[in-house]
């Protein structure tokens, strides 16, 4: 049992990232692959602050007057069934569910996480634009997790199986990287109060040990270290802007030897399905410890990619696998 594509109407949100390209060309592909219109379900956007972006999201939903909308950032890269998968959590979801949120490989996190994708029913969606008018969700580091607990206060839920729908932070401008991890921090620091967070130290720790090996984490560093600076300072900015460089930064890079990356032209055809296979699951300790132990991640590759529904090319299928994800889930 699943939505069928048909019924979703997939918001990609932009700010520039160097995947927006490919991401919009395979949700097109896909949407269109199950019979659906990509040109009228597939729409990017590229609002800020953010909190537009989720805005526009619910507004665009309202207007497609399709069951579901999937508010998706061009971050993300999907699985080849990752609209199916998405559409079967939606058909799972109970009347009291706001948001569908779905899991992920998170090259930044270390491990797979709830983030980059929410589903919403249609016929919630003017409650939450009534609530996005009040709370200071507007101003909020996380917009949308505000919405969802706003929300969740009148009695609607999230609902949120572990059935892995794509990948995230992969193939990023390095600026980019530097950038969210930057406001990572300063929402890990909101979080806690403006004291210690076992996460925010967690995650550096996890960045620094991987930044001998690329690039991209040496800049993550740079900008945790950053953000918690400007989680304790009275003039930080407000927000950051993505579309500037950043002469510091630009100079930090140079003198480390680290070039920003040219506009992504490879072909994106079963990325998300390859970074998936390379994961070292005996070694990932940042996944939590549940969804590990569900997916059998002690054992190895083979059992985990088994249960995830992701398999090496030339190993042959394992049809609708991932749906075990969803038993009990609801």
């Amino acid at each position: 049992m699943h939505v069928p594509i048909q019924d979703m109407t997939i918001v990609i949100r932009s700010a520039g990232e160097r995947t927006l390209p490919a991401c919009q060309a395979l949700v097109r592909e896909l949407v269109g692959r199950a019979g659906g219109n990509p040109d009228r379900q597939v729409v990017v956007i590229a609002e800020r602050p953010f909190a537009a972006a989720v805005r526009r999201t619910f507004e665009i939903g309202l207007e497609e007057r399709r069951e579901w909308v999937v508010g998706m950032d061009a971050d993300v890269m999907l699985l080849e069934d990752g609209l199916e998968r998405i559409g079967a959590m939606c058909a799972c979801a109970d009347g009291a569910t706001f948001t569908v949120a779905t899991l992920i490989l998170c090259k930044m996190y270390g491990g797979f996480c709830f983030m980059g994708i929410h589903g919403y029913p249609r016929r919630l969606l003017e409650r939450a634009l009534g609530v996005m008018d009040g709370g200071g969700i507007a101003e909020s580091l996380r917009p949308e997790s505000a919405v969802a607990r706003a929300m969740g206060e009148r009695g609607f839920k999230a609902f949120a199986p572990p059935v892995p729908v794509g990948i995230h932070d992969f193939e990023q401008w390095r600026r980019h990287i530097y950038l969210k991890m930057r406001l990572r921090a300063r929402r890990w620091a909101a979080d806690a109060g403006g004291g210690s967070d076992t996460s925010f130290a967690d995650h550096l720790t996890f960045v620094d040990r991987m930044a001998s090996g690329d690039s991209d984490y040496l800049v993550a560093s740079w900008g945790l270290r950053d953000g918690q600076k400007d989680a304790l300072a009275v003039d930080a900015p407000a927000r950051y802007d993505w579309d500037c460089a950043d002469p510091g930064l630009a100079e930090r890079m140079d003198g480390a030897g680290i070039d920003e990356k040219a506009p992504w032209v490879s072909g994106a055809g079963a990325l998300a399905e390859r970074v998936i296979v390379g994961h070292d699951y005996a070694l990932d300790q940042r996944t939590p410890r549940w969804i590990r132990e569900r997916f059998g991640f002690a054992s190895g590759a083979a059992q985990a990619l088994q249960r995830i529904g992701v398999v090496p090319a030339g190993v042959g299928t394992v049809g609708r696998a991932w749906s075990h994800g969803l038993a009990g889930a609801a």
